[in-house]
């Protein structure tokens, strides 16, 4: 699946609607929550593990001749989608978290 177009929605999260092209060129559409942090990763993730959306309100969502996703520079800065250190539950706090008396 190839993305097309994206449509996002904020609230609590944020809610996306994908349109992909499969390999005969039929339009799909798809829905699901991303992060907010790298749009092309929550694309492809809602793509991979998102809902199916129902293709007569997607073909209402995206009519023809509206723009696509654009294609993303290549002079452009990467972000890292590498996490440098996450802190787990079994790590200590670095003050005490109870009140003396």
């Amino acid at each position: 699946m190839t993305p097309q177009r994206c449509k996002w929605f904020t609230g609590r999260g944020k809610v996306g609607i994908v349109q992909a092209h499969d390999e005969k060129g039929n339009n799909h559409y798809f829905i699901g929550i991303g992060d907010g942090l790298n749009e092309t990763i929550d694309v492809n993730l809602i793509i991979s593990f998102g809902a199916v959306f129902p293709k007569s309100l997607g073909d209402q969502l995206f009519p023809e001749g509206v723009r696509g996703v654009e294609k993303r520079s290549t002079r452009t800065a990467r972000v890292s989608t590498v996490a440098t250190k996450r802190r787990t539950a079994s790590s200590k706090p670095s003050r005490p978290t109870t009140r003396r008396k």
